[in-house]
């Protein structure tokens, strides 16, 4: 019998603001799997959450349990832009209560990069999650991504406030 990781063991709160998540970025190769980089400020603890993602699901995250999704459209009184939340995957059953989740708002409306990446991904029917840092341009820590399929693409309007996965959002 196996079990899955829990929420909080996937995204431990004390690593996650040690590794400080500033930003997302996207590379889109030539006929290859788009890549989703979580840019983080400390690249040893980013290092440190994506091994431990690795030893918990492997290279690919067959299951889909961790969530991904990218929320576009304006949040009143913010910028136009989109945000990216990432959770575990409820399934079936309600969504968790608030909390074990990661969001990153980012204020670029009609962002090229963020487009590349949802046609590659519309064409490959599979993506990359990896780590990234900064320091002369982004830098993906490839070696340590891990292979993903589903990923929520949606739009602010559709998100509800009450038992829907992205009810976070209002709160970001």
């Amino acid at each position: 019998m196996t079990t899955t990781p829990r929420s909080l063991e996937l995204f431990e709160p004390t690593l996650w603001r040690r590794a400080e998540l500033m930003a997302v970025a996207f590379a889109t190769p030539e006929g290859a799997p788009p890549t989703l980089g979580l840019v983080f400020r400390d690249a040893d603890v980013a290092g440190a959450i994506f091994l431990g993602w690795r030893h918990a699901l492997g290279e690919v995250d067959e299951h889909d349990l961790i969530r991904v999704a990218i929320i576009e459209g304006e949040l009143r009184g913010r910028a136009p832009g989109y945000a990216v939340h990432l959770s575990i995957d409820p399934g079936d059953a309600p969504p968790p209560p608030r909390g074990g989740d990661v969001w990153r708002r980012m204020p670029q409306a009609g962002s090229p990069h963020l487009r590349r990446f949802q046609v590659a991904y519309g064409q490959h029917r599979r993506y990359h999650l990896a780590p990234a840092t900064l320091g002369g341009g982004v830098a993906f820590m490839t070696h340590l991504a891990i292979g993903k399929r589903r990923l929520a693409m949606r739009r602010i309007s559709d998100v509800g406030l009450i038992g829907d996965p992205d009810a976070g959002l209002w709160d970001v």
